[in-house]
Parts: structure tokens; sequence; C-alpha cells
């Protein structure tokens, strides 16, 4: 069993070690504040796809382009 601890700003992304959560972070500081926005209001796995789709396109420099 692993005690997963929660991101202390939106409480959504929970991580093993804060080494994962520092290697997450470039991905994370993107989603952190829509995840704190809609906690309340998605699924688990609603929150889990949003956080695919962020990720996209983070990674191909389409989100960074629209703010």
């Amino acid at each position: 069993y692993v005690n997963l601890k929660k991101c202390g700003a939106c409480k959504s992304i929970r991580y093993c070690s804060r080494a994962c959560q520092k290697g997450d972070w470039k991905i994370h500081k993107t989603e952190c504040p829509v995840m704190k926005r809609v906690l309340n209001v998605l699924t688990d796995s609603i929150r889990l796809y949003l956080r695919f789709v962020i990720l996209h396109l983070v990674s191909h420099q389409i989100l960074a382009q629209t703010f």
C-alpha cells in the first residue's frame, strides 16, 4: 500500500513521492488552476481525461500558444 500525497493547491492530483511531484511540475503547473476550479464539479474519470487532454496540448505546445 502506497500513501499518495495530494497536490496542496488543487487537491486533485496525487503523487507517491516529492520527486514524482517535482518531475510532474512542468505539466501540472498548467493544469493545477484548472483542476482547482473543477474539482467539485467533475467526476474522477472526467478529471483524468482532462489531464490527458492538457498533457497532449502542453506536449505539442498548443496550450502555451493560447494564453
